[in-house]
């Protein structure tokens, strides 16, 4: 008579608790303009239970108090606390930051016209980024006015064109600069999608392509980690969808007990 095989104990369910203000720190940064600011940092560790003993570096938005009235309409605050379940990994875009319209890693290519428009490619249509019905220029104008900067269209297209090329005029091959890095996962509650995302940034991406120290800024909100950290993660299913996430209030400090 044949042996009955063991039953398997259930594979225990991985869980992210997220502390987002474990300490805090004063940083010089840039604004969405490319102007020096001094911002008050909360900075905290993404913690994976039933993992193995994985703690990853993160930020989030501003430490309570520290929250502030951003351009373009947008408020930075605190990642709120809380229970949260990833959705699917997407690349995300918006049109309320300009430089988030167009995919990242989108491929380019200028027009063959007599006024040279820039293009960008999603799937396998072309889409124009720039002039009267550029996608990028209109959103960028309507960012300035959201910002109480009454600009002409015409000043919003010209400095939307700079951003598709190198100092040497050569147009870049390919949109690197969307501010969610090139793959984002939606934090949902009670079934529904929030505003908050774990995501990596531009600045991070290229710093780590260069080789050069990866230093995390805080978000309006979201979950700000190295690129390496999400590669890391996603190749041992720590980030996927349906995967749950705690967020913990800030001031407090992991590991998580229990």
């Amino acid at each position: 008579m044949a042996i009955p095989k063991a039953k398997q104990p259930p594979e225990k369910k991985v869980k992210l608790v997220i502390f987002p203000g474990e300490a805090t720190a004063t940083m010089t940064t840039q604004d969405y303009d490319g102007n020096a600011v001094r911002r008050t940092v909360a900075l905290g560790s993404i913690y994976v239970v039933n993992g193995l003993g994985e703690a990853y570096s993160m930020a989030g938005g501003p430490p309570p108090g520290s929250g502030y009235q951003d351009v373009g309409g947008h408020t930075a605050e605190p990642t709120p606390a809380g229970q949260y379940v990833l959705d699917r990994a997407e690349q995300l875009v918006t049109s309320s930051w300009p430089k988030s319209v167009i995919p990242w890693g989108a491929k380019l290519r200028e027009t063959d016209t007599e006024i040279v428009e820039i293009q960008y490619q999603v799937g396998t249509q072309w889409r124009t980024a720039t002039g009267p019905h550029g996608t990028v220029s209109r959103a960028l104008h309507q960012f300035w006015l959201r910002s109480g900067k009454h600009r002409t269209f015409d000043a919003a297209d010209g400095t939307a064109r700079s951003w598709f090329y190198e100092s040497n005029g050569k147009l870049f091959p390919a949109w690197y600069l969307n501010d969610f890095g090139p793959t984002g996962w939606c934090l949902k509650k009670y079934g529904q999608r929030t505003a908050y995302f774990i995501h990596t940034t531009p600045k991070n991406e290229w710093s780590e392509a260069l080789h050069k120290p990866v230093i995390l800024l805080d978000s309006h909100g979201c979950i700000h980690i190295r690129p390496s950290d999400r590669n890391d993660m996603v190749a041992k299913g720590y980030l996927r969808e349906g995967v749950e996430a705690e967020v913990r209030k800030y001031g407090e400090a992991g590991p998580p007990k229990g």
